[in-house]
């Protein structure tokens, strides 16, 4: 996926990431491309594993669902079940992590879509803050 494909309103960089990364080029890059990335620092506050371990209770009770079939979904599952792990990489658990805390920040509308085939209601309720 690219930011010409899916065009977000809000991009999310952790805080350790962002510090490290410099911003000016993205900037620079997306400046020439004629557009402007709505990249935002998203905080690190504790460490990763209690970050992405919060995320359980929002798997088990369906409020964070996956598609069947979606290589890259199911590469984010294997790693959420093998997170303890050593060998297995933690980055695509703290991406997911770091949306659902810009989700929770309530700053941005977001709104979740059944992609399901044969969903009758194409949209779920959008997240309340602080869920």
């Amino acid at each position: 996926g690219s930011y010409e494909e899916f065009h977000p309103q809000l991009m999310g960089i952790g805080k350790v990431a962002f510090e490290k990364l410099l911003i000016r080029d993205f900037d620079r890059a997306a400046q020439e491309r004629g557009y402007y990335l709505p990249i935002r620092q998203i905080p690190e506050d504790t460490n990763k594993e209690s970050r992405i371990v919060r995320l359980s209770p929002l798997v088990e009770r369906g409020l964070i669902r996956f598609l069947k079939g979606d290589q890259d979904q199911e590469l984010l599952i294997e790693q959420l079940l093998y997170l303890e792990v050593p060998s297995v990489h933690d980055d695509g658990p703290d991406a997911l992590e770091g949306a659902v805390a810009m989700a929770e920040s309530g700053d941005i509308n977001i709104r979740f879509i059944d992609v399901t085939e044969g969903a009758e209601d194409e949209s779920l309720p959008p997240v309340p803050a602080g869920v």
